[in-house]
């Protein structure tokens, strides 16, 4: 977020699936929507990123990624899975909350 840079949304995406987001791992999945408001945040459609990051990534992480964008919206924020966007000193930053 901080550096506006699409590439470190790819980045952050292959991270997610390697992290776990491949066998739906509560980690990964409690850290997807910050990858998503970030790419709102940035004006990126999440989906084309999902789609580049699936050509490295291959099955199964491709398909959870497409599964992840047919979640309800409501299921997909930052503040569902207890963070919320801040400032501090440093810049724009996700705060865990719960």
């Amino acid at each position: 977020m901080r550096d506006k840079d699409r590439d470190l949304l790819v980045l952050g995406s292959i991270a997610m699936v390697v992290g776990g987001l491949d066998q739906n791992a509560l980690e990964a999945l409690t850290r997807m929507p910050l990858i998503e408001d970030a790419s709102k945040r940035l004006g990126v459609e999440l989906a084309d990123v999902f789609e580049q990051v699936a050509g490295i990534v291959g099955h199964p992480g491709s398909v959870n990624l497409m599964l992840w964008l047919t979640r309800a919206p409501e299921d997909r924020t930052p503040e569902c899975m207890g963070f919320a966007a801040a400032e501090d000193d440093s810049g724009f930053r996700y705060r865990w909350t719960a």
